[in-house]
């Protein structure tokens, strides 16, 4: 059995998240000290990201993975923090700023900046075209109306030799888009510090869309982005250069659910995979649903804050509203929560093995915590 190449990074806090009280992911912004390390880590794939070959995908993961051991800013430590008490005894001062915000307001931290040496323009696709709010079926999102424009985005000076990723945004599928949620500013910053174009789907939300729907919404944007490069333009002359598929959360099952299923549709395949706090056990029956709950214990030394600070339910009630989420995204198959194609946790070794390198980070305190690591570790043998 080929020993597929997996990183696992877990951090003590991810401080850079947002949440809609259904869905959580973190959205790195190079504004904040940490997720600087994941920023600088993921430059140094520039260099890497012209070797299309395993070999220099997986020199990129280990770099990456020793940055973020060396520098990451946020410690280890699972998250018992004293509110009445300096944070910084536990973290770093930057972090604890953060973590005493999204403590007070989960939604507080989202970088609202674009950096400035990058463009962008939306991608009109045949077929793309969908409705929020179509007549009879209630859309969540807030943005209503004519969607199904994805957004690109691309460094200056790129051109049809330029690395290009598929970004498939978070939102538990019913929220969200590519201008939302800082969704545009993360991608533009993931373009800018990579050097590659950056594609984000808008993908039809449920319940106007389902599993299948949305994965279709993705292999046409994936064949779409291997045609074209920067400004869109047509690339099918020029060597196609290599191509990534990434995530975030509920966007992280989608894209790997879809990167599973690459070779079997004859579609390019990816030179690589990396998801923000993917949530792909969509049975959502990990044991740190429980063991990261969140709590508040009085203390003599205060108020001691233990666990996942975004999903603050009861276990059962957070792994149940998560389960709902993901029964509507099914159209109500229980079956599909621990399919191996759709709910990615369960794919098995021979799925794996067919899999690029690919590279994981997600919170230590986080209630999925569990349902991202194991997965990996049970197809790869050996994880960092």
């Amino acid at each position: 059995m080929r020993r597929l190449p997996v990183a696992v990074h877990t951090a003590g806090i991810l401080p850079l998240m947002e949440t809609d009280g259904e869905d959580s992911s973190w959205v790195a912004s190079g504004r904040f000290e940490p997720t600087r390390p994941v920023w600088e880590a993921i430059r140094q794939w520039r260099p890497l990201m012209e070797k299309p070959d395993v070999s220099g995908t997986c020199e990129w993961l280990q770099v990456l993975l020793e940055l973020t051991r060396a520098q990451e800013a946020v410690t280890s430590f699972a998250g018992v923090l004293t509110l009445d008490h300096n944070l910084h005894h536990y973290m770093t001062e930057t972090n604890s700023y953060c973590y005493r915000h999204l403590i007070a307001d989960p939604l507080c931290c989202k970088d609202q900046r674009l950096p400035t040496r990058v463009r962008h323009e939306e991608v009109s696709r045949a077929g793309a075209e969908w409705t929020c709010d179509a007549a009879g079926i209630e859309c969540n999102d807030g943005v209503k109306g004519t969607r199904g424009k994805d957004l690109l985005w691309w460094p200056e000076a790129a051109d049809c030799s330029t690395p290009r990723i598929l970004f498939v945004h978070g939102g538990g599928w019913q929220r969200h888009g590519p201008k939302e949620a800082s969704y545009d500013v993360f991608a533009a910053n993931l373009a800018q510090v990579t050097g590659a174009a950056v594609l984000v789907p808008d993908y039809l939300l449920v319940p106007l869309g389902n599993y299948l729907t949305i994965l279709d919404y993705l292999l046409d944007s994936w064949q779409w982005l291997a045609k074209h490069g920067p400004s869109g333009e047509d690339c099918t002359a020029a060597p196609r250069p290599p191509m990534f598929v990434a995530g975030d959360s509920s966007g992280g099952a989608s894209a790997l659910s879809m990167l599973l299923q690459l070779s079997s549709k004859g579609l390019p395949l990816a030179a690589g995979f990396f998801a923000f706090s993917p949530w792909i056990n969509l049975a959502c029956n990990s044991p740190t649903y429980y063991s990261n709950a969140f709590s508040v214990v009085n203390d003599v030394a205060g108020k001691i804050i233990v666990g996942d600070i975004l999903f603050r339910g009861a276990p059962t009630n957070v792994s149940h509203s998560l389960r709902e989420l993901a029964l509507k995204y099914f159209q109500g198959d229980a079956s599909r929560l621990s399919d191996p194609l759709y709910s990615p946790f369960h794919a098995t070794e021979a799925q794996l093995d067919e899999l690029p390198p690919i590279y994981l980070a997600v919170s230590g305190s986080e209630v999925m915590t569990g349902a991202v690591a194991p997965g990996p570790r049970r197809g790869a043998g050996d994880v960092g």
